[in-house]
């Protein structure tokens, strides 16, 4: 698969490339490794990418996959045990891309159900870091249930820090953005 395949189904390129200079942040933090495509496209941007995955197959395949690249973190369990304890190992800021929750195939999701955003968002409010950017992948699938709606999310989100400002991305299946104003 070239790069730009592989970019096609994480993270989109141009918006984290662009994000990145924006931000000037070293730090990149991942829920959901998957195959991988996410730290592929963003190896060549950060200095420190942490990602967690819950599937024993993902895990291993990723432990292989980047063995050799230093600055990469892989942890082995569920976004919402291990994500306070990811961003206590970072000093700064991070982007942090939210795509742990079940989106159908053989994406993952733990025993405790298919979304864990709410435990992620709260594991993010007790770090205490409030310029971090928080990026949710597949918004379409946040319409309440299992999944927060709307409404609770941005709730959630201005919990962490009341001057976020939230848009929706329109890429792919729609990106929620939460971006700190200084």
């Amino acid at each position: 698969m070239t790069h730009t395949e592989t970019a096609a189904r994480g993270i989109p390129e141009e918006f984290i490339k662009d994000l990145q200079e924006r931000t000037g942040y070293t730090n990149f933090v991942e829920t959901g490794t998957h195959a991988g495509w996410t730290i592929d496209t963003v190896l060549p941007l950060f200095q420190n990418i942490l990602t967690v995955e819950w599937t024993d197959l993902h895990y291993k395949r990723a432990v292989e996959k980047y063995k050799d690249h230093k600055h990469v973190r892989l942890f082995h369990g569920s976004s919402r045990d291990l994500l306070g304890t990811m961003l206590g190992t970072l000093d700064g800021p991070s982007i942090i891309w939210l795509d742990a929750h079940f989106s159908g195939g053989d994406t993952g999701h733990d025993k405790k159900g298919h979304c864990p955003v709410r435990e992620e968002l709260a594991a993010i409010r007790e770090s205490g870091e409030k310029r971090n950017v928080i990026l949710i992948d597949d918004a379409v699938d946040f319409t309440g249930g299992t999944y927060p709606s709307e409404q609770e999310l941005v709730t959630m989100l201005l919990e962490i820090n009341p001057r976020y400002e939230i848009s929706l991305v329109k890429e792919r299946r729609g990106i929620y953005m939460a971006f700190p104003i200084v």
